[in-house]
């Protein structure tokens, strides 16, 4: 995935514009759908290296004068947040949890951020199908 990161982060603006569950199922579906294999090829090796590689390679895209302003900043979280760290525990190999987990602690280093992740079954429960029984 580190190879890929920006052909990755390429829309993901446009994968955060509408966030209904409908829209989130059907973008986590076609995010899956291109980069589940390189993915799955990730979570082999030194997880370390490959949280840090991708770190600062995100970073580094996006910083301008060294540092990454702070509503991208908010962007790219929501983005790790919402596909990418359950995309690679959908791929439900051996060492996928702990990748996120390295993964994790080195985006909150390299971006001064707290955030953490979830499951795509959790993010799915976290949604309101109805707003005031009326929608």
């Amino acid at each position: 995935m580190n190879n890929h990161i920006h052909e990755i982060f390429d829309n993901y603006e446009e994968l955060l514009m509408k966030f209904r569950k409908s829209e989130y199922i059907g973008n986590m579906n076609m995010f899956k759908e291109r980069w589940e294999v390189v993915f799955t090829d990730s979570v082999k090796g030194d997880y370390k290296l490959i949280a840090e590689d991708f770190t600062n390679k995100v970073y580094d895209k996006y910083a301008r004068l060294g540092k990454v302003r702070k509503g991208r900043k908010i962007d790219l979280n929501l983005f790790m947040i919402y596909f990418v760290f359950p995309l690679i525990l959908m791929t439900q190999e051996e060492g996928a949890q702990e990748l996120c987990d390295i993964l994790c602690a080195s985006w909150n280093e390299r971006f001064e951020t707290d955030i953490n992740y979830m499951t795509y079954d959790e993010i799915l429960n976290s949604f309101k199908d109805k707003m005031f029984g009326m929608f």
